[in-house]
């Protein structure tokens, strides 16, 4: 459970440095929330279903910022052809997420955060890890095969709490002359972005009372 810690913590950076960039994304996660939610108590697990946007953002920022772009290696258990190739049993596999996140004939416009690309997938990662088709698959953040993540499912509910508490509470804003580079990395395992401040403000004065403040 420790070592999923810099990876959760890497994807709440990389959406709190997207998502002040992109305010209209964020206008459109609040309305979401309010409809569904409303302004008197935080959203839980079991509102996900109901949220298909702030679920499919979610989905985008795993896609665009896998903590880990080169998964746990994997040893073929037996010889086997792909594409042409013969790989002898005992080879080392290693899954390049990066280059399947970014495919374009998977992802069109890949290097564009965009959550629309998600807003009709309801699976959550478990569901979708285990499709009959590994092509259907959402991302392959969590891995793939036996390494898959063990703490998948665990970490898939703190990113959904964090994240989606975070939109229902405030507007996050990009600090006047303090641009957020969103291309560059801090050289660190975890591939998160390099520091960045931003500006949370209550949505509204309820917000404190149903944060117990």
């Amino acid at each position: 459970m420790i070592g999923g810690v810099e990876t959760t913590a890497s994807i709440m950076q990389w959406f709190s440095a997207l998502i002040p960039a992109y305010p209209e994304i964020q206008k459109r996660a609040h309305e979401e929330l309010d409809r569904v939610v409303g302004r008197d108590r935080l959203p839980t697990i079991e509102d996900e279903i109901n949220l298909p946007f702030c679920h499919a953002i979610i989905k985008e920022v795993e896609r665009c910022h896998n903590p880990f772009w080169l998964g746990t290696p994997h040893v073929a258990s037996e010889d086997f052809t792909y594409e042409g190739q013969f790989i002898p049993k005992g080879t080392v596999v290693i899954l390049n997420t990066y280059s399947m996140h970014y495919d374009p004939s998977r992802h069109a416009d890949p290097e564009k955060f965009n959550p629309e690309r998600y807003v009709n997938d309801s699976t959550n990662n478990t569901e979708s890890a285990n499709l009959a088709d590994p092509y259907e698959r959402d991302h392959w953040m969590f891995g793939a095969g036996r390494r898959i993540c063990p703490g998948m499912i665990v970490a898939e509910r703190e990113i959904w709490l964090a994240i989606s508490r975070m939109l229902w509470a405030f507007n996050m804003i990009e600090i006047p002359g303090e641009p957020i580079d969103l291309k560059e990395y801090d050289g660190l395992s975890g591939r998160s972005p390099v520091p960045f401040r931003i500006k949370l403000v209550p949505r509204d004065e309820n917000v404190a009372k149903v944060l117990g403040l």
